[in-house]
């Protein structure tokens, strides 16, 4: 079985990361400049694809029956919200959905506040909506959401940082508006279509093998 939910993982992660690759292949200006940059954007977006595809199997063979596509779109937008809307919320000098991957200290802050958000949205979620279930449960999934706002680092002053700063990650550059769009609307194509693969993969790899 575990060698089943791996594939089916590995089959939605790169099913998901083509779909980022078509819908980047159109933008023009690339929304990531350089091919150091892009070539990061991808490696990132598939290792957390193929994490998040992985625990996408787990909860969908804890549930027992076929997943459904509505319930992959779900997960896919629980994902856009945990990886993504919540560390910009905390993070904002960062880009969208980027890996802090040039400091320890800022990553381990990002992977916290995924996981706290992720744990949250499914406490708040898991029985049908935020307005049901065990009180205790929601205002924990509740707190939890708030916690990496209150825990945030306070963001560096102009003066802190220098120019070879963001030359050490080319995905650093990427703050201005516009490309802040482009890079929010790839990584919730991403997700979604993370969540759809997953079903898929779910479907043909794991529950059609048993």
């Amino acid at each position: 079985m575990a060698v089943r939910l791996g594939a089916a993982a590995v089959m939605a992660a790169i099913l998901a990361t083509l779909a980022v690759l078509v819908a980047r292949a159109v933008v023009d200006p690339p929304v990531v400049p350089d091919i150091a940059g892009r070539e990061s954007f991808l490696f990132q977006h598939l290792a957390l694809a193929a994490a998040a595809a992985l625990v996408y199997q787990v909860a969908f063979l804890a549930g027992g029956d076929l997943p459904e596509y509505r319930s992959g779109l779900n997960w896919g937008g629980g994902g856009f919200a945990a990886t993504v809307v919540a560390p910009l919320l905390a993070l904002p000098q960062l880009p969208a959905g980027v890996l802090p991957l040039h400091d320890g200290p800022v990553l381990l802050f990002w992977l916290t506040t995924v996981a706290l958000t992720g744990t949250g949205l499914w406490l708040l979620l898991r029985d049908g909506g935020p307005l049901r279930g065990d009180p205790r449960a929601r205002m924990l999934g509740g707190l939890l959401l708030v916690l990496p706002g209150l825990l945030a680092p306070a963001p560096p002053l102009p003066g802190d940082l220098v120019a070879g700063d963001v030359k050490t990650d080319p995905l650093l550059s990427m703050t201005t508006g516009g490309d802040m769009l482009l890079m929010l609307g790839l990584n919730l194509l991403f997700w979604l279509a993370l969540g759809l693969a997953s079903v898929l993969a779910a479907r043909r790899v794991v529950h059609r093998a048993s």
